[in-house]
């Protein structure tokens, strides 16, 4: 990870949330309790990325394509923001 420290926080804090959402979308596919721990913690972290993109987006079928477009979205604005501190020299 380079850049300053700034970079550094927003590298760290945007894949966090992508490898919460891939964690999310994994545990969806095992028959774990919504009230166990772990599934709790990670819905709690993905709840307010994935909720408006719900309101908005059906499924296709049997198919939800959120969490993708969620995944996407993260990955787009953390290049935006890393783009950003390059050219600001932060």
């Amino acid at each position: 990870m380079a850049g300053g420290p700034l970079s550094v926080l927003v590298q760290l804090f945007f894949g966090f949330l992508l490898i919460s959402v891939i964690a999310n979308i994994l545990l969806s596919w095992l028959p774990i309790s919504p009230g166990n721990p772990i599934s709790r913690f990670f819905t709690i972290v993905v709840y307010p990325i994935m909720e408006p993109l719900n309101r908005r987006i059906p499924p296709i079928g049997m198919l939800n394509i959120n969490p993708l477009i969620a995944l996407w979205l993260l990955w787009l604005v953390r290049s935006l923001l890393l783009y950003g501190f390059q050219a600001m020299n932060w």
